[in-house]
């Protein structure tokens, strides 16, 4: 099979890498840039690389982009590359009559599901679960199998979060990643929103909310947000609502009205039996806003099994709420711990906080016998079955 080439030395001289220049509305953006590029494709040279050939895919970084005699160079953490684009595309063109399925899917070749895979590597999709979603849509639409055209629409969309909110330096495989339909967004669009969302969330950290959260650059800035914002502010009043987005950015694709209010009025009714209060409540919250998302069975069982092996934890931990949301949260084997010093170790002055928030391994290392003793009573001190 042949295989894209890769330039690591230009002729002459050994390239250095390509800086960043901090735009300004004086400046091109890279969006045109690559348009210009595009243009100036069939004008590419059809030379092959000088000597140093790698066998390897070209794995390109789409935020350093020049051109250079036709063809652009792109910097990577393993060398800087010329990628060709010319050669690029006859690789990755489909075969109408062995490729495509009756329902329109293409079935790429072995050789294509590797190029894409070492372009999305390139671009910083780090996890393997990302990619094989992005290469799955690259059965489903042209855009995904093009790596050109992948190229310019997030060097646009890097434009439009530096025109709407001032962001750089976002994690553009990250967000693919997550939302791999980001980058269909309407880029002009995008832009004019990202400014009105600075407006609704004055205090939150966007360059991480978007990068955690994708999915909020398709959302209504001007129903959707604004009515969930509403929604917060009612159900926890003592609560700063742009902390708690810009802790747990997720709230934001949740429906705040039907399950987070269920799962809220249901750990309140939870921790009220235990004799803790609203207010404290709205701390754990604040402190792990993960409860909000937790399932009001799975929580109100934690509660249980924390009451049965240390009676007096939950009014105790009250006044600490990070503590107390930090062991109301753990595992159903973390919080047996609490009973296996209890019965294993009773001179043993370890508080029920530092017995949970130990890791796994010091805690073996330290309570050997754990290991022996978990298997047989962890299930006995579930509050399923009592003890």
């Amino acid at each position: 099979m042949r295989a894209v080439t890769a330039e690591s030395s230009g002729r002459g001289g050994t390239w250095c890498a390509v800086p960043r220049v901090a735009r300004c509305p004086r400046h091109p953006s890279r969006s045109a840039t690559a348009s210009r590029a595009a243009r100036g494709r069939s004008s590419n040279d059809a030379g092959g690389a000088d000597g140093g050939a790698s066998s390897s895919y070209v794995v390109p970084d789409p935020r350093r982009v020049k051109e250079r005699h036709g063809k652009r160079l792109y910097y990577h953490g393993h060398g800087e590359m010329l990628l060709r684009e010319d050669l690029i595309s006859a690789l990755m063109e489909v075969d109408a009559s062995t490729q495509v399925k009756e329902a329109g899917s293409v079935s790429l070749t072995r050789e294509q599901v590797k190029i894409m895979e070492a372009f999305w590597i390139g671009v910083g999709v780090r996890k393997k679960a990302h990619r094989e979603r992005l290469i799955d849509m690259a059965c489903k639409a042209g855009l995904y199998r093009d790596p050109v055209r992948l190229l310019e629409r997030l060097a646009q969309l890097e434009d439009a979060l530096w025109l709407g909110a001032s962001l750089s330096g976002v994690d553009l495989g990250v967000i693919v990643g997550r939302c791999p339909r980001v980058i269909y967004c309407d880029l002009d669009w995008t832009a004019e929103k990202l400014e009105l969302l600075r407006e609704l969330l004055p205090t939150v950290d966007l360059k991480r909310l978007i990068e955690r959260n994708p999915q909020v650059l398709g959302m209504d800035f001007t129903m959707t947000i604004p009515a969930k914002l509403r929604e917060l502010s009612k159900l926890l009043p003592y609560t700063d609502v742009f902390a708690l987005i810009d802790s747990h950015p997720k709230l934001l694709s949740m429906n705040i009205s039907s399950s987070v209010s269920s799962n809220l009025r249901a750990m309140r009714q939870t921790l009220a039996s235990e004799g803790v209060s609203e207010s404290t409540v709205e701390a754990m919250i604040m402190y792990s806003p993960r409860l909000l998302t937790t399932n009001p069975n799975t929580f109100a069982d934690r509660c249980a099994q924390l009451a049965r092996t240390k009676p007096g934890a939950i009014q105790q931990y009250a006044l600490k709420p990070a503590s107390l949301a930090r062991m109301l949260t753990s595992s159903e084997r973390v919080i047996s711990r609490l009973a296996f010093l209890h019965e294993r170790h009773p001179h043993d002055t370890t508080s029920a906080i530092v017995a949970v928030n130990t890791s796994a391994a010091k805690f073996i290392e330290r309570f050997p016998d754990f290991e022996e003793w978990g298997p047989k009573n962890v299930e006995n001190y579930s509050p399923m079955l009592g003890i």
